[in-house]
């Protein structure tokens, strides 16, 4: 969740700079990367706005059902299939969204 809140603010500030910056007066003496670069910026919020809230749908998704074998979490996974494991998948999808020494 705070990563999808994060994508967002990040994404408006970025929106707002990237068309501050685009009415400076001096854009067009700017470093040709700086030209190309800025304005993709948004783009890449978008992306991460998409990627979070995927990953929000898929976490707000899983429920717990009675079987034989005890309690069975039920969610629906990113690619779209329904997954079933008797461990909360959401510990291992918070551990991975901290841990970042293991990418």
């Amino acid at each position: 969740m705070y990563t999808l809140i994060f994508s967002i603010v990040w994404t408006v500030l970025v929106t707002i700079g990237v068309i501050a910056f685009h009415f400076e007066h001096d854009m067009s003496r700017q470093h040709i990367f700086v030209q190309i670069f800025c304005p993709l910026m948004p783009f890449a919020g978008f992306l991460f706005i998409w990627d979070s809230l995927r990953k929000y749908r898929r976490f707000k998704s899983v429920r717990v059902e009675n079987s034989d074998e005890g309690e069975v979490f039920v969610w629906t996974d990113l690619d779209g299939s329904e997954k079933k494991d008797t461990i909360d998948p959401r510990i291992k999808w918070d551990k991975e969204d901290r841990d970042l020494s293991d990418n």
